[in-house]
């Protein structure tokens, strides 16, 4: 659509409008518009308004279909009201101007606030939850429109303004995350629902009243257009990750709480993360040429600037894996395929990854390295390799036993080092454990489980990496999954090639000691993985504590496959188990306050130690 500009009304003229139009005095202010032109309204009797002018190039259908969803939004409270001028209209003209009147959603902008609070976010996701319920079965011809910010436009938006992208780094970012779009989004359109959407819920466009964190509903319905369904949450969660520390996170928080209240389908929840993204390139695009066009105008460039420190963010997040989180959010199994692999691997009879070691019959000891175990120093010169691994094999030969395990979904305190820092949202280190640790001499030989082939294999010599890693590729009756095979030593890598079939119960490997496993106590970090979210080989071997659930579901129990009878039952309990316990135990109306990362204790006594670049 092209957008004309008629020259602005004064405020004298607006007032005068209200007077005439709708039999209203007051102090009238201007608001900022992309397209028309609005008055904040303070009538004489205390009530606010809002005074629209329409652009000159939108049309008198496209007015009335705004009104009738305007309406519908209306009687949900989540929208503004509409204000009939004194003959009756909701669409009034004065001058050849098209004139409404709205009522004012008390509150600021989302934008304006300097923090959006988890439920903060959720009431939006709510809020637009309902307004997509609201606009259920709604339709008018004036909406089946070609509009360039149709979500459906976007490879072409793209193609035609890139360019004018001044940023070499920014176009490089829409060129990357425009080729995720085609790959993991594109291809699901065709199947998606449409329907009447309002198309822009940006944080300027969605009014919060700050003190009670509450949504006060959402304005503007001039971008509404007939298109996909879930594009409206789509551009909601575009505009929440800007400036976000944890992009993804937020996105989540908007999304589990919109899910609730209208249901996603599996096809939009899997094209939402790049559709997201692809608003965003859009909006890099389209700002470029309205800037060119209108170099003057400041509120054209008023999200740029997030923008552009967010887009390395969103490249650096792997499009299954915010897939995963959606779906994780939405209540469903983060990893779809990952509980028919469990299933698979429960039903299969698998060799012993420890050679001469029965780890069913033998007696094994269960060695707890999480936060609170006695065996983790709170000297931090106590945790280097010799003595931990003293401590260590003094617990095993206490038990009786051939060698330790553990460590599946343990929170450790012993990754509270820089190589495992995020940077967001909380400073939190990836300290949840995905594998299991086998401790046992330098040496001791390590087999295949079942039958696969070298998926991938290096040297990941940093310190407090995994040193020689090795990952076989299995196959299942449907999906394939993986087995990851840490801190070796540098020997056993010799000859390895990509492809090389491994048979089960054959020793390819064997344990490396400190001066080649990364710099840890010799041991063999065994991991399962139904993704390998296309890593060649050095896969994270712990994970957020904010991301736990769906990194559970990308690696799930070890134990599916080594049985250890100590471990069964030192696997943390999943949430509804955790809230049947608690509901069983302590009653619903007590409740309950913890550390979402108990590593923050004593993340400054560990610090010092590490001051190498690495991960594990």
């Amino acid at each position: 659509m092209n957008v004309s500009h008629a020259p602005a009304l004064s405020l004298e003229t607006a007032r005068s409008i209200l007077s005439e139009l709708y039999g209203l005095d007051g102090a009238v202010s201007p608001l900022p518009s992309e397209r028309d032109q609005n008055f904040r309204v303070l009538a004489s009797d205390g009530r606010g308004y809002v005074l629209k002018v329409a652009n000159p190039a939108e049309t008198l259908p496209m007015l009335e279909a705004e009104n009738a969803a305007l309406m519908r939004g209306a009687a949900v409270g989540i929208c503004p009201s509409l204000i009939p001028a004194v003959d009756g209209s909701l669409i009034a003209e004065s001058a050849g101007h098209k004139i409404r009147l709205v009522t004012l959603l008390s509150g600021t902008a989302l934008g304006f606030l300097q923090y959006q609070s988890p439920s903060l976010l959720a009431d939006l996701g709510s809020t637009l939850g309902k307004l997509s319920a609201a606009l259920t079965g709604f339709d008018h011809p004036a909406v089946h429109r070609d509009f360039h910010w149709d979500l459906a436009n976007a490879e072409r938006i793209i193609a035609e303004h890139l360019p004018k992208v001044a940023d070499a780094t920014t176009r490089k970012q829409v060129e990357v995350l425009l080729g995720v779009y085609r790959l993991h989004a594109a291809p699901l359109l065709a199947g998606l629902r449409k329907s009447v959407v309002h198309n822009d819920a940006n944080d300027f466009n969605v009014i919060v009243d700050p003190d009670s964190e509450r949504i006060s509903g959402i304005i503007d319905f001039g971008d509404m257009v007939f298109t996909h369904t879930v594009n409206e949450l789509a551009i909601a969660i575009a505009y929440v990750a800007l400036g976000k520390d944890d992009p993804l996170g937020a996105m989540c928080q908007v999304a589990r709480a919109y899910h609730r209240e209208f249901s996603l389908l599996e096809p939009e929840i899997e094209a939402l993360f790049s559709l997201a993204c692809i608003r965003l390139c859009m909006s890099a695009c389209l700002a470029a040429k309205q800037q060119a066009e209108r170099p003057g105008d400041a509120y054209l460039a008023i999200s740029q600037k997030p923008l552009e420190a967010t887009l390395p963010k969103l490249t650096a997040i792997h499009p299954r894996l915010a897939y995963y989180a959606f779906r994780e959010a939405c209540g469903l199994a983060p990893v779809p395929h990952s509980p028919s692999v469990v299933e698979w691997l429960r039903q299969q009879d698998f060799a012993s990854v420890i050679e001469g070691v029965d780890l069913r019959a033998d007696a094994i000891a269960h060695l707890d390295l999480s936060v609170g175990s006695h065996l983790v120093s709170g000297d931090p010169r106590q945790n280097a390799p010799e003595p931990l691994f003293a401590r260590l094999f003094a617990e095993v030969r206490a038990a009786g036993a051939v060698l330790g395990a553990g460590g599946y979904d343990e929170a450790r305190a012993l990754y509270a080092a820089p190589e495992f820092l995020e940077r967001a949202p909380l400073d939190e280190t990836r300290s949840i454990h995905l594998g299991v640790d086998l401790t046992a001499a330098a040496g001791t030989g390590i087999c295949a489980v079942a039958d696969g082939v070298v998926h991938g294999f290096e040297d990941a010599n940093r310190f407090l990496d995994y040193g020689p890693v090795v990952v076989i590729r299995h196959d299942t009756l449907t999906e394939p999954y993986f087995t990851l095979y840490g801190h070796l030593s540098r020997q056993s890598l010799d000859g390895l090639r990509i492809g090389q079939p491994i048979l089960k119960g054959e020793s390819f490997a064997a344990i490396g000691n400190a001066d080649e496993n990364g710099g840890w106590w010799p041991h063999l970090h065994f991991q399962i993985i139904t993704d390998m979210l296309d890593v060649a080989c050095n896969f994270n071997g712990c994970a957020l504590p904010r991301q736990r659930e769906v990194w559970k579901s990308i690696c799930p129990d070890p134990n599916l496959v080594l049985r250890i009878p100590a471990l069964e039952a030192t696997t943390a309990p999943s949430k509804i188990d955790l809230l049947r316990r608690r509901t069983a135990r302590i009653g619903s109306n007590l409740s309950i306050s913890y550390s979402r990362n108990p590593i923050e204790a004593v993340r400054g006594w560990m610090q010092y130690v590490y001051d190498a670049d690495g991960r594990k």
